[in-house]
């Protein structure tokens, strides 16, 4: 499979996060695509209602917005997220990446294709939704795997 990955927004290290981004989709796919599939990443300084991340996307293009921060609702002021945290995040949202491409999430976020059945979640909590406990689950492995591993070899 082949990745057009663009990486926005202010992020220190940006072309390691693109490399990291592109190992972490990688390795979810063991077998070449014959098409390309875009991966949009935009580090903001902060999301609406306190969300670290969001994704959204289908089989060929995926979109994820990162919070590097947020503000604080009883002093109003602006607290940034470590870069770990960060980087965290990231992966949490490469995962759903990966089930928009995969056509395991619909591209309306709602519906989870199955064993081959399509179970529609939207009266679920946010934390019963397969789709999110997946994505629980990898996050700090991938993190680790895709990240520390491989900057603490080069210390």
């Amino acid at each position: 499979m082949s990745f057009d990955i663009v990486i926005s927004g202010t992020i220190k290290n940006k072309h390691q996060v693109t490399q990291y981004t592109h190992d972490v989709l990688s390795s979810f796919f063991t077998k070449r695509f014959r098409r390309s599939v875009e991966v949009w990443v935009h580090f903001r300084r902060q999301l609406d209602f306190g969300h670290y991340g969001f994704c959204h996307g289908d089989k060929n293009e995926a979109w994820i917005d990162i919070a590097k921060g947020y503000i604080d609702p009883i002093s109003k002021t602006y607290i940034a997220y470590d870069y770990s945290t960060v980087l965290i995040t990231l992966a949490h949202e490469l995962v759903h990446a990966k089930q928009f491409i995969k056509g395991e999430l619909s591209s309306d976020g709602r519906c989870w294709h199955q064993r081959g059945e399509v179970v529609d979640f939207t009266t679920k909590v946010h934390k019963q939704l397969p789709w999110e406990t997946e994505a629980d689950l990898l996050e700090t492995r991938l993190y680790v795997k895709h990240w520390l591993n491989r900057h603490r070899a080069k210390v």
